[in-house]
């Protein structure tokens, strides 16, 4: 079984990401070390007007800088620190090389009993909407995740994105119709 989080939790790298979806049920964004796309950064920006920013970088002079340049710029992030000794594989001591159970300890606050939430978004309904298929659907989607700041995103990631954040159809169909 998974462990839940209804918040986002910022990591370095795709490494990272892979290991915390291994027995994490949560949204995970990539800040890809020191540089994370401005349409991330909008991203993670208003997902912190409603739900938790959670960042968990490595124990490490990077790691520490990536999250004392987000706190500057999201006061209500929340830091999660693992313990380096219990980080260590093959002579790297990053997030994706923690026990399971030292990620579990530090993010235990923000674990919660899972709740369903109603996914109102699938393809079948971006579908609909001109946002999947040939490359005018490309150009749609990435207009309308600038609109709705949800950061750089495939079809998957954008269902994921809109349903994690619970967002209107009306505000989709207003971002769909929106001129440049």
């Amino acid at each position: 079984m998974k462990h839940y989080i209804d918040g986002l939790i910022v990591v370095e790298g795709k490494t990272d990401l892979a290991f915390l979806k291994s027995f994490l049920d949560a949204e995970i964004v990539i800040t890809k070390g020191f540089d994370i796309f401005q349409e991330d950064f909008n991203y993670i920006l208003r997902v912190s007007k409603t739900k938790k920013v959670i960042i968990l970088s490595d124990s490490d002079d990077s790691g520490y800088l990536i999250r004392k340049r987000l706190n500057e710029k999201i006061p209500n992030a929340f830091n999660a620190l693992v313990d380096i000794s219990k980080c260590d594989k093959n002579n790297k001591h990053g997030v994706a090389e923690c026990e399971i159970e030292e990620v579990l300890r530090v993010l235990k606050p923000f674990i919660e009993l899972k709740t369903t939430k109603s996914q109102k978004y699938d393809l079948k309904l971006l579908s609909d909407f001109g946002l999947t298929g040939d490359s005018s659907s490309t150009l749609l989607r990435e207009k309308i995740c600038r609109k709705l700041s949800l950061g750089k995103c495939n079809t998957k990631t954008l269902i994921n994105r809109l349903n994690f954040l619970e967002i209107d159809i009306e505000e989709l169909k207003e971002a769909i119709n929106c001129g440049d």
